[in-house]
């Protein structure tokens, strides 16, 4: 019971700070092979990727997941998507919505 409900806060927490997208957790920071194959299936789920172009990509963004999810859902190039990340907390939702506002003249 405890555990289930410790999984329950955390989830609530992971989603309150931004670091899923989805139901996918997306603050992963790649540090070994097993990480890295995680992360180009994340990308490749989270962004509806081909395995190559989620590879292309992560290694534009210097393997960096939040970015790439950025990058590619929110149709800016890899070093305006970290920026918009930077600008935005880390949170992909809300840079995203950045990325998509300044795309149509609004404020990013």
């Amino acid at each position: 019971v405890y555990k289930r409900q410790l999984n329950s806060f955390s989830t609530a927490l992971m989603i309150a700070i931004g670091r899923t997208w989805q139901n996918l957790m997306v603050s992963v920071v790649a540090t070994n092979a097993k990480l890295r194959e995680r992360t180009v299936r994340i990308l490749r789920e989270a962004a509806e990727l081909e395995d190559s172009a989620a590879r292309e990509l992560l290694e534009q963004t210097g393997g960096d997941l939040k970015a790439a999810i950025v990058s590619s859902l929110g149709e800016v190039p890899p070093a305006r998507a970290a920026e918009l990340l930077e600008a935005q907390d880390g949170s992909v939702r809300n840079a995203i919505a950045a990325a998509h506002g300044a795309s149509q003249g609004g404020p990013a």
